[in-house]
């Protein structure tokens, strides 16, 4: 029988129980600048606004289709254009999003490397308040 408090960490996504890690980075030299943990429960773009990182006006982001509407929130953002139940993407909005998608290859090479050498990997048997010192 899980415990009441284990019940704010289940993904219905996953089907287990999860901690969701959202990381900013630096493409150009591929460093990490930082990272937020929290609940698996929690939504990409929730996650960002309740972390209250920080942006420059001139910083650009590059984030994936999970962070929609960031246009609001920073305007020097690009997300890709989501092809919608009835409506499939057009020649030149899967062009552009091909463009955002090569932009951000080098953010997926981070996480990547995060993956590959068991920074965060799938099963986490310790204190969730401990995982913020295995990461760095």
């Amino acid at each position: 029988m899980p415990q009441k408090r284990q019940k704010q960490y289940y993904s219905g996504k996953k089907k287990k129980h999860t901690l969701k890690v959202q990381i900013a980075a630096n493409a150009g030299d591929m460093k990490v600048i930082c990272f937020d943990i929290t609940k698996g429960k929690t939504h990409d773009f929730n996650l960002l606004k309740k972390s209250k990182l920080k942006f420059f006006n001139t910083t650009k982001i590059l984030a994936d289709s999970g962070y929609q509407g960031i246009c609001s929130f920073h305007k020097n953002s690009e997300t890709p254009i989501k092809a919608l139940k009835n409506h499939k993407l057009l020649a030149e909005e899967k062009s552009y999003n091909r463009s955002i998608s090569k932009k951000r290859i080098y953010i997926e090479h981070i996480n990547r490397y995060i993956k590959r050498f068991k920074i965060l990997f799938s099963r986490y048997r310790n204190k969730r308040k401990n995982l913020v010192c295995v990461f760095l």
